[in-house]
């Protein structure tokens, strides 16, 4: 019977596997002594176990499972979470007979059951340190990632090229027709959103020429609370928004995200303001980030193959400083993913050091509207999709089929203030809703992940009494929702 370890350090964010030699009585690493074991390659070595656990479990099968020597026995080393997901699926058919798993004695907390604990430390000692390093710039700097780290804030960056619907899916996510959205090339400027628990009460901030500016909308009052109230720009912004009084707070917020961040359209030659405007607004309760626990920000990009873009990757790499475990979002189309713009784009994304390419998503944005096989995608149509380049280096947490006018819609029973929104909206409501039409729309049987994990959320889906949202986009949020829980 072969023994092989698997020693897992999510924090590290790597895995390791050894081999027991009888001969010698010790383990033996196999990526030091087996040169041909695929268990040496980075893609079961540089991931997150849970999602591949199938895949890793395959391997070591193929490489050391021999019937007439009986079950290979695996010995895990790591979380009590991993651990799960490895026993769900060595009680499959294909492997139940052949691999006998156990738990070592060595047992890795989860990072939040101790966080509590390492903040308290740290409010202990960080006063000292800064007494001591007060002259010494990067140790400050590191100090402050670090508090950021400590605050369990979650980094959600989501980026594409222009059309592909970037901010009517953060609009969905967020569950707010708050973002800029449109045919045209519409996000000038990043947005760097963060969940807010006061649900009458939103602010932006941005930076206009050396003025840094706050707006604040309370109870749907506009008002300024931060820069010179006599700016040209603010007088004109407040004009606009006093057309509009009676209008919604998520309106007034729309309608002042879309005014700032057209700004500088009207003369080419001028660059007014800063290069990231915030938002904090409250999350909708309908959707999972909005019920979740856990602290968001969502950061959107300009299309990368947009003349607006220059210097946006670099933008988005000083605001993800001192965040970690960020999770990368591609929003893309089924029909563009392999195009030499998306291929450049993933390469810079995933040289960002904030950035966890453990977690990376891609999401196929209008697969309402997209060309699909009728029945789903058949075994070598996935291996074709999973092949292209852009995809090859990006498929680390799934392949999602979404729409986000849908989902936002859902999320909203179909309330939308934008047009074409609602148009959308009821013309494709039927779809989605009534099983009986022969065009009926469950877009969650083409999204592409490991046979167990979609199994598991297709029936949490179900559960899902929004039967839209269920189809076309709760898959999605359901893996969002485990990654986070993981973190």
């Amino acid at each position: 019977m072969a023994r092989i370890k698997i020693i897992s350090n999510p924090y590290k964010q790597e895995i390791e596997y050894e081999a027991y030699k009888e001969t010698t009585n010790e383990w033996m690493n196999i990526g030091l002594h087996e040169a041909n074991s695929k268990l040496k390659e980075e893609s079961v070595r540089k991931c997150f176990l849970p999602f591949n656990a199938k895949e890793i479990l395959e391997v070591i099968v193929n490489e050391y499972y021999l019937e007439t020597k009986g079950s290979v026995e695996i010995v895990f080393e790591g979380t009590k979470e991993e651990y799960y997901e490895l026993t769900r699926v060595c009680q499959s058919k294909d492997l139940e007979q052949k691999v006998t798993l156990s738990c070592s004695n060595r047992v890795l907390d989860n990072g939040k059951y101790i966080l509590s604990d390492i903040k308290e430390i740290f409010a202990e000692v960080k006063p000292v340190i800064e007494e001591v390093t007060r002259d010494e710039c990067e140790i400050t700097k590191n100090l402050a990632k670090v508090t950021d780290a400590l605050d369990d804030i979650v980094p959600i960056c989501v980026f594409g090229n222009y059309s592909a619907g970037k901010s009517t899916f953060i609009n969905a996510l967020i569950g707010r027709e708050v973002l800029p959205s449109g045919g045209d090339p519409v996000t000038a400027k990043a947005f760097k959103i963060q969940s807010s628990s006061q649900e009458d009460i939103a602010r932006i901030r941005f930076r206009h020429w050396d003025d840094n500016i706050e707006l604040s909308f309370e109870d749907g009052v506009y008002r300024v609370v931060k820069g010179n109230t006599n700016d040209e720009m603010l007088k004109d912004l407040a004009s606009v928004l006093k057309e509009k009084e009676m209008i919604s707070m998520y309106q007034k917020v729309s309608m002042a995200l879309e005014f700032i961040n057209a700004y500088e359209k009207r003369d080419s030659t001028s660059t007014e303001l800063g290069n990231m405007i915030e938002l904090t607004i409250a999350f909708s309760k309908n959707g999972i980030l909005g019920r979740s626990k856990n602290k968001f920000v969502i950061f959107d990009t300009p299309g990368s193959n947009t003349a607006t873009n220059d210097g946006h990757i670099e933008v988005l790499k000083e605001a993800l400083e001192g965040f970690s475990n960020g999770i990368p979002v591609w929003v893309s189309q089924y029909e563009a993913i392999d195009t030499m713009d998306n291929k450049a784009l993933c390469n810079s994304i995933l040289d960002i050091d904030a950035l966890d390419q453990r977690f990376t998503m891609i999401v196929l944005n209008k697969a309402d509207v997209s060309d699909l096989p009728e029945n789903g995608f058949n075994e070598n149509q996935i291996k074709n999709i999973k092949e292209f380049k852009s995809v090859e280096k990006m498929y680390a947490s799934g392949i999602f089929f979404v729409s986000s006018i849908m989902g936002l819609g859902a999320k909203n029973n179909g309330a939308l203030a934008d047009k074409y929104y609602r148009k959308i909206y009821k013309l494709q409501k039927d779809s989605f809703t009534d099983i009986e039409d022969e065009d009926y729309v469950t877009l969650y049987q083409y999204n592409i992940m490991p046979l167990q994990i979609k199994e598991e959320v297709i029936t949490y889906s179900a559960s899902e009494n929004n039967i839209i949202y269920s189809c076309c986009s709760i898959i999605f949020l359901t893996i969002l929702r485990r990654q986070l829980r993981k973190l």
